[in-house]
């Protein structure tokens, strides 16, 4: 699943001294609980934006301006 190979990605990063790339979720879960499981995992910010599922084209884009903006 997606959030698995974020933290098999987030685990390469660290053990080559690497900065963290941007990772945007996309999800249909709505329950708070769940999105923060899918940002932060054992303390640790695994994801930097969620976005809920219907994501509109004009909404995506302005995300991911935002994202990659912040490198």
């Amino acid at each position: 699943n997606g959030v698995d190979a974020v933290v098999k990605i987030r685990e390469f990063e660290q053990k080559q001294g690497l900065r963290n790339c941007k990772v945007a979720i996309i999800s249909a879960c709505s329950r708070k609980s769940e999105i923060d499981s899918l940002l932060m995992r054992d303390g640790k910010v695994i994801a930097d934006k969620f976005l809920q599922k219907p994501v509109g084209i004009v909404h995506l884009a302005n995300n991911l301006k935002d994202l990659l903006g912040n490198s």
